[in-house]
């Protein structure tokens, strides 16, 4: 009865069989006869996790490392739980411990860069935000500051490129703001609305054949779009002046 091994074979036993409380049983029973038992800690953590006991399965993977600090494999689950709860910096910090274990720990490497990314697009959208709260308020530079920050994390993001070049037109600073419309149309021709207000920038800047000219390429790709009769009247009005 104080073999701690028995105990801990048994839990396993359970787990293999998916008798979750009984395995739970079993490791507390282990780590009883030995508080030190960083592998009952490191499984009991395991069969945690498989019972969606999240925040118990950290203890037990903290217990492990507190034991066994070069054990790579606690490192990594105690990882993946972090990701499972969205808790990126502890992820991240979690994975950078294992990779100075073994540098070389691809599936760490990995899971890092998943909390990487996955923080940098909350943060950028936290941004984003921000700054659609600032424009809606007509803060324009205050939105124009967000958006900028949440393109330095996440250049790639769509909506936030749109949101730049849309507070620069609605500011004033109609130069940027093509600029800004022109360089997401080069990537992202499929959202040919932003020919309408490159052609609305063109006409008050009373450059009325590029307005023409931009206004066209809309009509040219819209369809049946219901906005299509009423900009073949703004460019014939804008002809005949």
């Amino acid at each position: 009865p104080n073999k701690k091994e028995y105990y801990f074979h048994l839990a396993k036993t359970y787990h293999l069989l998916k008798k979750y409380d009984l395995s739970i049983m079993e490791y507390q029973e282990a780590i009883n006869i030995d508080e030190d038992y960083w592998e009952a800690f490191f499984c009991l953590g395991n069969v945690l996790t498989e019972k969606g006991r999240f925040n118990d399965a950290i203890v037990c993977y903290h217990n492990a490392i507190s034991i066994e600090p070069e054990k790579e494999e606690v490192y990594l689950n105690l990882g993946k739980v972090y990701n499972n709860l969205e808790l990126y910096d502890e992820a991240i910090y979690t994975f950078e411990n294992l990779l100075s274990l073994n540098r070389n720990d691809i599936e760490a490497k990995l899971e890092l860069e998943k909390a990487f990314q996955i923080k940098k697009k909350i943060q950028s959208a936290d941004l984003n935000n921000l700054g659609i709260a600032y424009a809606e308020k007509d803060k324009f530079d205050k939105a124009i500051e967000k958006f900028q920050k949440a393109m330095l994390i996440n250049p790639e993001d769509v909506e936030i490129k749109y949101n730049l070049a849309y507070a620069f037109y609605k500011k004033g600073s109609l130069v940027q703001a093509s600029f800004e419309f022109k360089s997401l149309l080069e990537r992202h021709p499929e959202m040919f609305d932003i020919y309408l207000t490159l052609g609305e920038i063109y006409e008050q800047q009373n450059n009325r054949k590029l307005a023409i000219e931009e206004y066209s390429k809309f009509i040219k790709l819209c369809g049946n779009d219901q906005r299509k009769i009423e900009i073949e009247k703004k460019i014939s009005t804008l002809n005949k002046n």
